[in-house]
């Protein structure tokens, strides 16, 4: 395993439209294993099949990455609450992972420490009438505080208390048992997490042009928990070592990326870096 890096939590996104390409589609859809295939043939519309590849495969490009291994050799099983957990090889099990795609977006986060969810949503979901869709979202006291919100506001505060939302419920397990009404964010929408979330850190992050990610960790406003956005975008096939050239761990180079890294609870971001990186 490669050493230990200066953050927590490694969350990479990509935007999937490039899936779209019969050729990075089939590179990406040659990762998956016979379970995620059967999976994303049945995925409807086109779209949702498009982010599910992009989603599955960005995890096992990660995964192969931390752990030195080929991503080919990992294999996954769902946990109670849709928790996707590392089961082999025994290098991968100690990883806990989350994964989100939405509306031409995938994502997948990484914590060596502990359990992490994360999500990611479109304003587009919303349609025409954001408290519409805020009635199946908000506990009553969030609901009240969204309404008093300006009205050019009001659809990303509620974009962002949503996916946090739906992180906290990924990370805990829960997934969809229950309503995310019924997980009440204390003080409103703009509020850290308290009550029986109080021990949950937080983190949002505004992509243009339309979405909003989410990560939740484990920690109190104390802890200096450090999460690393990288934006994963791949490599037309014409570029990547396809014809026999240089690997790197054991898998060719697929990705280039941009780098933002943010401090949970901080929303702090060092600026973009820009690098090549290989798939796995």
């Amino acid at each position: 395993m490669r050493a230990v890096p200066p953050y927590d939590v490694l969350v990479r996104f990509v935007r999937t439209a490039a899936f779209e390409d019969a050729a990075v589609a089939a590179q990406a859809l040659e990762l998956l294993d016979s379970d995620e295939r059967e999976i994303h043939v049945r995925c409807h519309p086109a779209e949702a099949r498009r982010d599910y590849l992009a989603a599955h495969a960005l995890v096992r490009t990660m995964l192969a990455e931390l752990t030195g291994t080929d991503p080919h050799q990992l294999h996954f099983r769902v946990a109670p609450g849709g928790r996707l957990m590392a089961v082999a090889p025994e290098s991968a099990c100690p990883l806990h992972v989350s994964l989100a795609h939405a509306d031409g977006l995938a994502l997948c986060a990484v914590s060596r420490s502990g359990e992490v969810g994360a999500d990611v949503e479109s304003l587009r979901h919303l349609g025409p009438d954001p408290l519409g869709v805020a009635a199946q979202v908000c506990a009553p006291g969030e609901m009240q505080a969204l309404r008093a919100l300006p009205a050019a506001s009001q659809a990303e505060s509620l974009l962002r208390l949503w996916t946090i939302k739906e992180a906290v419920a990924k990370a805990t397990g829960q997934g969809f048992e229950r309503p995310l009404s019924c997980l009440a964010l204390d003080g409103g929408v703009s509020s850290p997490l308290a009550g029986e979330n109080s021990g949950w850190q937080r983190v949002s992050l505004r992509l243009e042009p339309c979405h909003v990610i989410s990560v939740a960790v484990p920690g109190t406003v104390a802890d200096s928990a450090k999460v690393r956005f990288e934006e994963a975008v791949p490599l037309l096939p014409a570029l990547r070592n396809d014809g026999g050239g240089e690997k790197e761990g054991g898998v060719l180079s697929f990705f280039c990326r941009l780098v933002c890294r943010a401090g949970l609870n901080r929303g702090e971001q060092d600026g973009l870096l820009s690098s090549a990186w290989p798939l796995g």
